[in-house]
């Protein structure tokens, strides 16, 4: 007795190649051009957390956003620190500890781990309510442009 395939055995099949074969490097096709970039079905938008591989160009721009604006608190936070001032933050002030570079370091890398993790989670619900832990990152955009905007005030119109 010959085994046949699955698709050689269903008549209903055509002979195309299989769409889930791997066509290179995994995960960057779907970086770029991933099938699931909204959900499928009214019911799960609306009572499930679901994940997305494809992700809108509003979410890029508020993470760089995010990005660029956190290295800005730092550079602007050691300039301050450099003028008297003191780091309030017990994370960053440990790191400060070892010198600019680390905490710069610590500061990039804590930042980018935290929205990669609200990414991939963005669809969830927070706390068991309607809300969509996406809208944490517009709350952690503002919040970096306050905190800028508060470094700024203090160089140009505080530090002498």
């Amino acid at each position: 007795m010959k085994l046949q395939s699955p698709a050689g055995s269903d008549k209903n099949r055509s002979n195309s190649t299989d769409r889930r074969r791997d066509e290179g490097i995994p995960g960057i096709w779907y970086l770029f051009f991933g099938n699931r970039n909204k959900v499928r079905r009214f019911d799960d938008y609306h009572q499930k957390s679901y994940f997305l591989d494809h992700y809108s160009l509003m979410i890029f721009s508020i993470i760089i956003g995010i990005i660029l604006l956190s290295i800005t608190d730092a550079m602007l936070t050691l300039y301050l620190i450099h003028h008297g001032a003191a780091e309030i933050n017990p994370i960053m002030k440990h790191f400060l500890k070892y010198g600019p570079l680390p905490f710069l370091a610590a500061k990039y890398l804590l930042t980018t781990a935290s929205v990669v993790l609200l990414l991939i989670y963005k669809n969830v619900h927070i706390f068991g309510t309607k809300i969509r832990a996406k809208y944490l990152f517009i709350i952690i955009l503002l919040i970096f442009i306050f905190v800028v905007l508060w470094e700024l005030f203090l160089i140009y119109f505080v530090i002498d």
